[in-house]
């Protein structure tokens, strides 16, 4: 799982949405906020991920069953500006068979992120 989060991270900000969309098994389910998407194709896969504005550098990863949630520093990414850099962001990322089945921003588990949540 790790390996994977590593990539999607990685491709992520290369800008390689493609490359992202074979992380993933479809439909896949997207939580964002009160939002839940249900993408049924790679290509809305990889366009929901163009989506997302800043870079993440993984900072811990938290494994819970067939879950792992990724705390990341955010950063600019070449082609958008980040809201956000040098904060800290949660995601939680779903697997079955080696590939992601759900990806949702939760809240930074509490004592996982650096002490500082600036740059």
């Amino acid at each position: 799982m790790a390996a994977i989060i590593q990539l999607w991270a990685t491709r992520l900000n290369k800008g390689d949405y493609d490359g992202i969309a074979k992380l993933f098994s479809v439909p896949a389910i997207f939580i964002q906020g009160p939002y839940e998407y249900r993408l049924v194709n790679l290509k809305q896969v990889a366009l929901w991920n163009s989506g997302l504005p800043c870079s993440g550098k993984i900072v811990a990863v938290i494994f819970r069953g067939s879950s792992a949630t990724a705390i990341f520093k955010l950063g600019t990414r070449p082609s958008i500006k980040c809201d956000a850099p040098g904060t800290y962001a949660a995601a939680r990322f779903k697997f079955v068979n080696g590939k992601i089945v759900e990806w949702a921003q939760v809240t930074v588990p509490a004592g996982k992120a650096p002490k500082s949540n600036t740059a």
